[in-house]
C-alpha cells in the first residue's frame, strides 16, 4: 500500500509518499491536493522540517527507500546524503569520490543525472550539490536551491560543527 500526505514547510506544500515504513517520495513544493495519512514516517518528516527551518541541523533520521533508482544513483545519493549542513560539493567532487572507490573515471554529468533522480528532495540534500561555476540546476527551481543554500549558510555556528 502507498500512503500519501501533503506536508507544508516555509517553502510551500510538498507531496510525501511512503510504503508504510520508509519515505518513497518527497517533492519540491507544488500545487497538490490535500492528502492525509497519519503514519510514523510522515511524523518524522514533519519533525525533520520543524528542526531544519528553526535553523537547527535535524537530528531526526528519515528512512528513505532508494529501490526505485539505479545502483549508480544510490551510490551518488549516498555520497550526497553525507554532505554536512551548510556545506557543498560539486558534481565533479562527487564524481571523483565515486571514481576513486570504483577505480575508474566517473563523469560529473552522470552525477548530475543521478542527483536529478533524487526521490527525497531536501532530506537527501541535493541542493548542496553545485556546479563548478555556480549553483547549477535544481529540478527547474533554482530559486529554491539558492534559498536553501543561503538559509543554511546563515544558520551555521560552532554548534553545527
Amino acid at each position: 500500500m502507498i500512503y500519501t500526505k501533503t506536508i507544508e514547510t516555509p517553502l510551500g506544500v510538498h507531496l510525501a509518499q511512503s510504503d508504510g515504513e520508509r519515505l518513497t517520495l518527497f517533492t519540491l513544493p507544488g500545487d497538490y491536493k490535500t492528502a492525509v495519512s497519519d503514519i510514523a514516517v510522515f511524523s518524522l518528516v514533519e519533525e525533520y522540517f520543524r528542526q531544519y527551518f528553526s535553523g537547527r541541523v535535524p537530528d531526526v533520521v528519515v528512512p528513505v527507500d532508494l529501490s526505485s533508482v539505479t545502483p549508480f544513483c544510490r551510490e551518488v545519493l549516498t555520497v550526497v546524503s553525507r554532505i554536512p549542513y551548510g556545506s557543498v560539493m560539486t558534481y565533479g567532487d562527487i564524481a571523483s569520490v565515486i571514481g576513486s572507490r570504483r577505480g575508474s573515471k566517473v563523469a560529473a554529468q552522470a552525477v548530475g543525472g543521478a542527483v536529478k533522480r533524487n526521490p527525497a528532495a531536501i532530506i537527501i540534500p541535493c541542493h548542496r550539490v553545485v556546479a563548478s561555476n555556480g549553483p547549477g540546476g535544481y529540478f527547474g527551481k533554482e530559486e529554491i536551491k539558492r534559498f536553501l543554500l543561503g538559509f543554511e549558510a546563515g544558520n551555521i555556528s560552532d554548534k553545527h560543527i
